[in-house]
Formats: structure tokens, C-alpha cells, sequence
């Protein structure tokens, strides 16, 4: 079967709902992958591994998780993965990005 992969890092900064009003740096770091295109051209999943940085929370943090790429339809990239934190509780990201720019959808 066909197939692809892309990696990917994305900075940002996140704030703790209960105990700060700070920002504190966030970044993630991924690769995706499908082995199957057609698949992946109708339900738009592809598989991501990777690793977070996360000030206060995470150092580098391993993750397995999905990604879901609507480039063209919706102009959007989904993510959704689980970490383990510093302190070993479980955490869980969820966010997408916008696509504003038609060159950023080459895959």
C-alpha cells in the first residue's frame, strides 16, 4: 500500500486553569504517518508519535495519538494525544489549527 509521513512542531503557550494566570511555554513535536493513502484521503486520520514540552508540566514527554488532516474541505489539522507529566499524572491534548495559507497543505 501507499503511504506518507510529515512531521511537524508547533510552539505555543498554555495557562493552568486552577493555579495560574501566567502563560507558560508549550511546544509538541510530531511525526505522522499513514500506510494507507486512500484511507486516509476519505476519514483524513494518519497515526502521530512524538513529544511535549510543557514548563511546569512536562519535560519530554512521550505520546501516541491521533491527528486528523482536512486541508482542503475544512482547512484544518485536528490533534489529540495522551502524555504522561513530570509529576506522572496522565494529561490529555486536544487543539487544531486553522490553515490559512494554501502552500501549507502540501503534505
Amino acid at each position: 500500500m501507499l503511504g506518507f509521513r510529515f512531521a511537524e512542531n508547533m510552539y505555543g503557550s498554555y495557562r493552568r486553569l486552577l493555579d495560574d494566570a501566567e502563560p507558560r511555554s508549550f511546544s509538541f513535536h510530531v511525526e505522522a504517518f499513514s500506510d494507507d493513502l486512500i484511507r486516509t484521503l476519505r476519514d483524513g486520520k494518519v497515526k502521530a508519535t512524538g513529544y511535549v514540552e510543557a514548563e511546569g508540566m512536562a519535560d519530554r514527554a512521550a505520546f501516541e495519538g491521533v491527528m486528523v488532516v482536512e486541508p482542503m474541505l475544512r482547512r484544518r489539522i485536528h490533534y489529540s494525544f495522551d502524555f504522561e507529566g513530570d509529576d506522572g499524572s496522565s494529561y490529555r491534548y486536544a487543539g487544531h489549527k486553522t490553515i490559512r495559507d494554501r502552500k501549507s497543505t502540501r503534505l
